[in-house]
C-alpha cells in the first residue's frame, strides 16, 4: 500500500487603514493529490501528495452596500494536473509558477436587488523550460462573472455572464483555445402559502 503525507500551514494578517478599509495578506502551503494509479505505478511512480506554495497581498473597501476587493497573488507548485483529452484522465506534469490578480465587487443598492462581479488575469509557466516553451496548457489568461439578482417574497430570478479568455494548448502557445462567453437566466416562484414549495425555469448556455 503506497503511503504520503504532507503539512500544509497557513499565515494571514489584516490591518484596517479607516472605517471600511483594509489591508491583507495570506501565506500558505498546500497539496494536491495525484491519481492513486499513477502512485501506486511499479514502474514510474508519480507522488501521492504534490506541495505547493501560495502568497497574496490584497486591499478591501466596504461602504454602503458596497464591497469592492483587489489581490495581487503568487504561486508556485511541485507539479501541474494536466487533462489530456486523447486519454480522457488528469495526469501530473512539471512544477510550474503562476501570478495574477483579481478584482471583486458587490453592490447591494436595496433590500431586493444585488449585483456581483470578479475579473481575474494570470499568468502560468513551467519552471526550467525555454522561454516560449513554457506555457501551461490549459491555464485561463483571464476570466470574469458578472450577475444579477432580484429577490422578492414569492418572486426571485437571477441573470448570471460568465466569460473565460483564451488560452494556450500546447507548451510553445502555437495553437490556443478561443475565449467562451456563457449566459444564464433563472426564475422562480415560491408562493408562501404554499410551505416552502418552488417553481422555477433556468436557461442554461
Amino acid at each position: 500500500m503506497a503511503k504520503d503525507h504532507g503539512i500544509a500551514p497557513k499565515i494571514g494578517v489584516s490591518y484596517e487603514v479607516a472605517d471600511g478599509i483594509a489591508l491583507y495578506g495570506n501565506w500558505a502551503e498546500g497539496f494536491h493529490s495525484n491519481d492513486a494509479r499513477g502512485a501506486t505505478n511499479p514502474v514510474d511512480p508519480v507522488p501521492g501528495v504534490v506541495e505547493g506554495t501560495m502568497k497574496e497581498v490584497g486591499l478591501r473597501f466596504e461602504r454602503s452596500g458596497l464591497i469592492l476587493t483587489g489581490v495581487y497573488w503568487w504561486s508556485g507548485i511541485d507539479s501541474e494536473l494536466i487533462y489530456v483529452g486523447d486519454a480522457g484522465a488528469v495526469e501530473p506534469n512539471d512544477a510550474s509558477k503562476r501570478h495574477g490578480y483579481e478584482i471583486t465587487a458587490f453592490y447591494k443598492p436595496n433590500r431586493w436587488l444585488a449585483v456581483d462581479a470578479v475579473w481575474t488575469g494570470s499568468d502560468a509557466r513551467y519552471i526550467g523550460l525555454p522561454d516560449g516553451e513554457d506555457y501551461v496548457p490549459g491555464a485561463l489568461e483571464s476570466a470574469g462573472e458578472l450577475g444579477v439578482s432580484a429577490i422578492f417574497p414569492e418572486f426571485n430570478a437571477a441573470a448570471r455572464l460568465r466569460y473565460l479568455g483564451p488560452h494556450p494548448l500546447i507548451e510553445d502557445n502555437t495553437v490556443r483555445g478561443e475565449s467562451t462567453l456563457l449566459v444564464n437566466l433563472r426564475a422562480a416562484w415560491t408562493p408562501q402559502n404554499l410551505g416552502g414549495f418552488e417553481i422555477y425555469s433556468e436557461l442554461l448556455n
